[in-house]
């Protein structure tokens, strides 16, 4: 996306959720150092503005670990957005529960980070019977750790693209 095209979606009173895609790479502390400071050139080439969140696309086949996810936060949170990552939160389907929470284990701050729940996943639906919101939350040590504010309940497989259904609460700071 570049600033124009930006643009031209907030003229239609749409909202933007910037989520930095999936490089792998999801170990080490200092390889989060990287994917935020990427995505944060990005954001400040858009003019994203301070205090809007910005996610990290964790897949749930990436063997991702507590210090990228402590690079990540620290990063994004000192330069003053609000921090998210996109997750899959079923233990046995990811890898980001057992990372996330050593991260928070060691950093309780990064409790307060914005989850992208991506279960659990109702498969397509539309308008009218979308799912209450319900999206899996994270428990470290039988607490519920993190904010699952967003949640993708479904994917339309398409012909010839993939359209994540996507539902937000009203306090995520958007963009």
């Amino acid at each position: 996306m570049n600033a124009s095209e930006a643009s031209y979606i907030h003229s239609q009173g749409i909202r933007i959720l910037p989520i930095q895609s999936d490089f792998g790479s999801d170990v080490g502390y200092g390889n989060g150092v990287t994917h935020a400071n990427d995505a944060l050139t990005k954001a400040h080439a858009l003019g994203i503005p301070k205090g809007t969140i910005i996610i990290d696309d964790i897949e749930s086949n990436s063997a991702v670990d507590a210090g990228f996810i402590e690079g990540w936060y620290t990063t994004i949170s000192n330069a003053g957005y609000a921090v998210g990552y996109y997750e899959n939160p079923y233990a046995g389907s990811s890898h980001f529960n057992s990372a996330f929470c050593a991260a928070v284990g060691k950093n309780p701050a990064i409790g307060n980070s914005i989850l992208h729940s991506t279960e659990p996943s109702t498969g397509r639906t539309g308008r009218s019977d979308a799912p209450s919101f319900a999206p899996a939350g994270i428990s470290c040590g039988g607490h519920t750790t993190g904010h699952a504010f967003i949640w993708q309940y479904g994917l339309a497989n398409g012909s010839s693209v993939n359209i994540d259904i996507d539902e937000a609460l009203s306090s995520v700071p958007l963009w």
